[in-house]
């Protein structure tokens, strides 16, 4: 569970320097955290880069009071942002959060993931429209790593699901 890293402060350190690694060749002038599994993560990157940070509302709907925002804290008119998820599967959050980012004005979206099951599907829809995903570590990078500790049925049957997750069953 990624909401845990925080209690870890080592661990949030390698993620942290893992994102600034992912970016490092594209000019950020700030990060977007989705709420509220990355919100923990995007503000550290945040503040290790000397960057704004900010989030953005899962559900897409801008809260009932105050001000009614879809985005916290940053404003992302014509900056290029680092869009930070914690797990990507269907890229639901990380789309909806990018079109939100891409409606208020941001100038350049960049999407990282801590892990990713990199769906073809999802990968698709979000080269489709323009945005495209990295991931510190994905479904595929983890592979050797399961093989060893899953059973040879479990393990046949992770592989069919890698290779096809949409009609895997």
């Amino acid at each position: 569970n990624f909401r845990e890293c925080s209690s870890h402060p080592d661990l949030m350190k390698i993620i942290c320097d893992s994102f600034k690694e992912l970016f490092s060749d594209i000019q950020i002038d700030g990060v977007v955290g989705i709420a509220t599994g990355a919100i923990s993560h995007s503000t550290l990157l945040a503040y290790g880069m000397d960057l704004p940070s900010g989030y953005i509302r899962p559900d897409a709907k801008p809260k009932e009071y105050g001000l009614k925002r879809l985005i916290e804290g940053i404003d992302p008119f014509d900056k290029n942002i680092a869009l930070i998820e914690d797990l990507v599967s269907t890229g639901g959050s990380v789309f909806g959060g990018a079109e939100i980012l891409k409606k208020a004005g941001a100038k350049e979206i960049y999407i990282g993931a801590i892990f990713s099951y990199e769906m073809k599907k999802m990968k698709e829809e979000l080269v489709n429209n323009g945005f495209n995903l990295q991931s510190i570590v994905k479904i595929k990078d983890l592979m050797p790593h399961l093989k060893l500790s899953l059973s040879s049925n479990d393990y046949a049957s992770l592989e069919r699901w890698v290779l096809n997750p949409e009609e895997w069953n």
